[in-house]
């Protein structure tokens, strides 16, 4: 499948859902694959926004903040990178439980993507919290796909992508709602790359 085609793809559904998690960080954790002891990837916000396909535009909104129950503490590296403080998840987070059945709820039928492979992450999660009988929705990669049409997005994180892509707009990375939205912008950005008009876009294949 060529690069406007795995695009084409993504756009040939009416609606879909851009996905994008924090969760508990320590300083060398990525480096470590949070290996040391005690250090679990405990969600910590859910972001995720509703586009819409025929015009790519975002028609609704999902940001959830979850209190992590194994380390209740965010860290001081986790508090710098997204500008989550402990003080915001003691009064505005939720339980795990709920957050997960409130994104349930928002996803609902659509396909959704994320700059990389979430799965597991939310996987550890049900393990962790005791939550295996809720069937969360299936999460599909978008990175291979916009590498594939844009080489220059290798070593990206999802805050990145636009700003790498040319766009003016300015995207908060590390806060999930707004790294949605980056893809979101690349996504526009290469969409237009390989000529497929967004007005168009509800007339193509669902095959």
């Amino acid at each position: 499948m060529t690069s406007d085609q795995s695009i084409r793809h993504v756009l040939s559904h009416a609606h879909f859902v851009i996905l994008d998690l924090e969760y508990t960080s320590w300083e060398g954790s990525l480096e470590a694959n949070w290996s040391r002891p005690g250090e679990q990837r405990e969600i910590v916000q859910i972001g995720a926004i509703e586009m819409e396909a025929a015009s790519l535009c975002e028609v609704s909104s999902f940001n959830e903040l979850v209190r992590p129950r194994v380390n209740p503490v965010l860290s001081e590296y986790f508090v710098r990178l997204t500008g989550i403080t402990n003080e915001q998840v003691s009064e505005h987070g939720s339980t795990i439980e709920k957050a997960l059945e409130a994104w349930v709820e928002f996803a609902r039928e659509i396909p959704v993507y994320s700059w990389g492979d979430e799965n597991p992450v939310f996987a550890e999660n049900l393990r962790l919290l005791g939550c295996g009988n809720l069937v969360l929705p299936h999460i599909n990669d978008i990175r291979p796909i916009l590498i594939a049409a844009a080489p220059e997005l290798q070593n990206a994180t999802s805050g990145q992508l636009a700003a790498i892509l040319g766009s003016k707009m300015d995207f908060r990375a590390h806060d999930a709602i707004e790294d949605c939205r980056s893809v979101a912008e690349a996504l526009r950005i290469l969409a237009t790359r390989w000529g497929l008009a967004m007005e168009g876009m509800n007339n193509f294949s669902h095959s």
